[in-house]
């Protein structure tokens, strides 16, 4: 460019100001993982420490089993009724009532007197892991609406993260560093109170993420509608909703009324630009409920696979004596995070793939009946396939159903998804311990994953590709 050349004064402002865009999709994007990793390791850093806590507080093997299984018992209960909490405060102030319960519950439970409290103490955590987990999505598709596959995959990334860290440095470092099991609880609300922190900062950098009731009639004239698309795209990600953020638009006659609108079109925009078509069913009036209760036990199938070894490779491998259940749990949750950085690379090719569905389902049945025909020195192994296909059956269903989905009905779309996942992955390691109570033989806890690995291969091969 001749160095001589005038820029003008409207394209030199917006080239000033892409980098602090940039900046802030970044660290935008590193709130949501820290989230993510948060809203598992406050809960699955029990695990690790469940033989201690069932002899401290002498549980019985369904006790066992319900003590890691409250977390999918409570977001199978709660997700509705969180889903409809947070459509009424808003997604904002949901989120910053689910970190503080992550906080001041889980560092409760260090003076847990006996099972009862603790019981009460785990579910409250649950429910604010709930609170969460039932709202982020909304934040992800309004925040990143052109990279939901990849997004969806790095904020699981965040919570594999936070599974492995747990469950790999709870027991074999933090046990022994504090000298007891208790104040372990304490030290993984740590990263909590910097996640508050981050939260407190960076939340007036982005608009509050909205259920949109008028994307099907947010319609006009091609003129009007360019003009719209051309003001949002000085916005920070598309939107804005106060007069501060409405100074963005630098438009004296574009008001915050059609800044919103226009992030509603935008959205249009950037959904047809990943590939997946407008479902006529997720945009008219109905609630594509068929579609919500397969995506479901799909993601159920996926978190199945993981609670349930999360919840019984120590108390298992501990049953037989063996020394290697502690690195089975740490390489289930390792492959997970393999997993998550792959697709997050990967994007939306993997899913809008029927094939691949099949592929991981077909692989997740060969591994459940490889723990009864295989001896158990490829138990550290099996965990690993689980730790890899149970990841990537939940980061592609929830990415898939996100890409078929219209802001309309993402909240309650989300709510009813997890409810149906985690009664599944909740009854699932439930039944193993109550068979393992009434028939004495410890190898029936892993029959489950057998029928959840049949039950991710049936709806692979229902699976409609998106094209």
């Amino acid at each position: 460019m001749d160095p001589n050349t005038v820029i003008p004064k409207d394209i030199a402002k917006n080239q000033a100001s892409e980098h602090p865009r940039r900046m802030v999709f970044i660290l935008l994007l590193v709130l949501l993982a820290l989230t993510g990793f948060n809203l598992r390791s406050v809960l699955l850093e029990t695990p690790p420490i469940l033989p201690l806590m069932k002899a401290a507080l002498g549980l019985n093997y369904t006790q066992t089993s319900l003590m890691t299984g409250v977390l999918p018992l409570v977001i199978a209960l709660g997700a509705i009724p969180c889903s409809f909490i947070s459509a009424r405060v808003g997604a904002k102030k949901t989120i910053f009532l689910s970190i503080i319960g992550e906080l001041l519950f889980s560092a409760a439970r260090t003076f847990a007197p006996d099972a009862n409290s603790m019981f009460f103490l785990m579910f409250a955590v649950s429910f604010s892991v709930t609170l969460g987990q039932t709202t982020l999505p909304l934040f992800i598709q309004s925040w990143f609406p052109n990279r939901i596959g990849q997004v969806t995959a790095i904020y699981s990334s965040g919570l594999m993260v936070g599974e492995i860290l747990s469950a790999s440095f709870t027991y074999p470092f933090l046990y022994n560093a504090l000298h007891g099991w208790r104040p372990t609880f304490i030290f993984w609300t740590i990263p909590v109170l910097f996640c508050l922190a981050a939260w407190i900062f960076l939340i007036r950098l982005a608009p509050e993420p909205k259920i949109s009731e008028g994307v099907e009639s947010a319609k006009g004239p091609r003129q009007h509608q360019k003009k719209l698309r051309t003001a949002s795209d000085i916005t920070a990600f598309g939107g804005a909703e106060s007069s501060a953020q409405a100074a963005f638009l630098n438009n004296a006659d574009v008001t915050v009324n059609m800044a919103v609108e226009s992030a509603v079109l935008r959205f249009e925009d950037e959904y047809a630009s990943v590939g997946a078509p407008v479902d006529p069913s997720a945009t008219d009036n109905h609630f594509p409920l068929g579609r919500t209760v397969e995506g479901g036990m799909l993601l159920g199938s996926g978190s199945a696979m993981f609670f349930i070894l999360s919840a019984w490779l120590p108390v298992y491998y501990q049953f037989l004596r063996r020394s290697d259940g502690i690195l089975a749990l740490s390489v289930l949750t390792v492959t997970q995070l393999i997993a998550g950085i792959f697709l997050s690379v990967t994007g939306e090719r993997f899913t809008s793939s029927k094939t691949i569905f099949v592929f991981v389902s077909v692989i997740s049945v060969a591994a459940a009946v490889g723990w009864y025909i295989l001896p158990m020195s490829f138990g550290v192994v099996l965990s690993g396939v689980f730790g890899m296909t149970s990841a990537a059956l939940f980061i592609m269903g929830q990415a898939r159903i996100l890409l078929k989905s219209s802001p309309k009905y993402i909240t309650r779309m989300n709510g009813v998804m997890l409810s149906i996942s985690y009664s599944i992955a909740f009854l699932s390691p439930l039944i193993g311990g109550i068979f393992w109570d009434v028939l004495k033989t410890p190898e029936v806890i892993f029959a489950p994953l057998i029928l959840v690995s049949l039950l991710a291969l049936f709806l692979s091969v229902r699976m409609k590709k998106l094209t």
